[in-house]
């Protein structure tokens, strides 16, 4: 066993299954890249004769108090990468506890530039970087980074920031005619970004028409620079995901701007997956329809409202999802809250959120592949409908139900019951997980309706859920 141990082929395999993660800075004496280089002069020469193993690193959000120390160390270490494509992780997460400032976030603790430091050295081998820019760091970024710099970067997770205190960078109108960070790198792919520094994405000039993903989180943009973005990656995007803000183009008109005009409907020809997070759409009912997603297999719309109560028009989706190829597995309609939205700052409650809405039974007869519904409150479904999603006659493929509504849940109840029992001697699949959430109500409503639930032994995983009333519309 010990000579097998020694041979080049299977210490090959040994190390490849064992060194499986990213390489932990500071440097950890625990980590298997260390303590497996230290067994013997065997299978140390064979750990540096890999340059995969050491061409991933993962960075903690930490205080050095040897910080040049720790920079040289890691330069020896990455020497033994070769000339490998790097993979650089850095914290990109704001988590401010008592007493923790921004530094805290950061590795080095602000005691070292990541991006002249660390990033620079390597900036033509590096293939992904995650990380969190504050301060200057964003002039480093932006500012000191040549175009094309990046040569071989495929994809990255950056949060860029100001400081807690003053969010918005003192970049001039020059400086962001300067932006050229992203510029001409054929192989970036996948982008995801959270702005907090005042920089519109359209500012980054990032290569949108190459871009197959790109998430930007909770960066908050006006409905023409989505719009933008979107027209700029239709032939490209395949999964994304926006925080759209319809205030922004309010603003931008009270103070005379001008927004992207809306002409024909952009065809995202390859579009697989979208999310979107909608803040007070309602002031364009219409905008849905700005778009085609022929191939869009996962959609989910969240919207948050001012105006009490909005309605989901499921007529526009209808529209919509009548143009695709009839490809969509999953489909989301639903509320949530945020600052300055009914349901977090004025004290309503949920189902005070949304009219009814049309009827989403014709919606249903275009979906024959789906297999996951959520839905929202506001959306009305009809006894007669989940009669036919029990027979199979809407909805053949669907395994996964979550409604928040307010409704008898016994219908709903009774269809999965139904349904399951028909896929036991039918090509139907059954329903595996069953959600209802619903307005709180008497004890012994609660009860009637748990015992109807337990009852659903064939439906793995199915739960009742109850929100209060509200306390202003009762």
């Amino acid at each position: 066993m010990i000579n097998a141990l020694r041979e080049p082929n299977i210490l090959i395999t040994v190390f490849l299954t064992i060194c499986c993660e990213t390489i932990p800075i500071p440097i950890l004496a625990t980590d298997p890249h260390i303590r497996l280089l230290h067994v013997c002069q065997v299978w140390r020469d064979a750990m540096l004769s890999l340059p995969c193993l050491w061409d991933s690193y993962s960075f903690s959000a930490c205080f050095l108090h040897q910080p040049r120390l720790q920079i040289d160390v890691l330069h020896y270490i990455i020497g033994w990468s070769g000339s490998n494509a790097l993979t650089f992780l850095f914290p990109n997460t704001i988590g401010i506890e008592d007493h923790m400032t921004l530094k805290d976030n950061l590795f080095g603790g602000g005691r070292i530039s990541i991006i002249d430091d660390i990033v620079s050295p390597y900036i033509d081998r590096i293939k992904f970087i995650r990380c969190l820019l504050n301060g200057n760091e964003n002039r480093n970024f932006f500012l000191g980074i040549q175009k094309g710099a990046f040569s071989s970067l495929e994809g990255f997770d950056i949060a860029f920031i100001n400081t807690l205190t003053h969010p918005y960078s003192a970049f001039t109108s020059q400086d962001v005619s300067n932006f050229q960070t992203f510029a001409s790198l054929p192989r970036l792919r996948n982008v995801t970004c959270r702005i907090f520094n005042g920089i519109s994405p359209l500012e980054l000039n990032l290569p949108y028409s190459n871009l197959t993903s790109l998430d930007l989180d909770t960066s908050p943009i006006s409905p023409g620079v989505f719009f933008r973005i979107m027209d700029l990656s239709r032939g490209s995007l395949i999964d994304a995901h926006f925080y759209v803000d319809f205030y922004i183009d309010l603003i931008d008109s009270l103070f005379g701007r001008t927004h992207y005009r809306y002409t024909a409907p952009v065809v995202m020809s390859s579009l697989s997956t979208l999310h979107l997070l909608l803040i007070n759409s309602s002031a364009d009912p219409d905008f849905i329809l700005y778009f085609r997603f022929p191939l869009i297999q996962d959609l989910c719309v969240e919207r948050a409202e001012k105006v009490l109560p909005f309605k989901w028009n499921t007529s526009h989706y209808l529209e919509l999802l009548t143009s695709s190829a009839g490809l969509l597995k999953k489909l989301r309609l639903s509320s949530f809250a945020v600052d300055n939205s009914p349901a977090s700052f004025h004290g309503h409650g949920l189902f005070c959120l949304s009219a009814p809405s049309d009827n989403i039974e014709p919606l249903f007869s275009v979906m024959p592949r789906l297999t996951e519904l959520h839905l929202s409150i506001g959306i009305g479904i009809y006894t007669i409908t989940f009669d036919k999603i029990a027979r199979g006659e809407l909805l053949p493929q669907l395994t996964a139900v979550d409604l928040t509504a307010n409704i008898d849940p016994i219908p709903v109840i009774d269809m999965a019951r139904t349904r399951n029992a028909l896929a036991h001697s039918s090509a139907l699949p059954p329903i595996n997980h069953l959600s209802l959430t619903l307005p709180s109500t008497t004890l012994d409503r609660k009860k009637f309706f748990e015992k109807a639930r337990n009852s659903l032994a064939s439906v793995e995983e199915c739960e009742l859920l109850y929100l209060p009333s509200c306390n202003i519309c009762g």
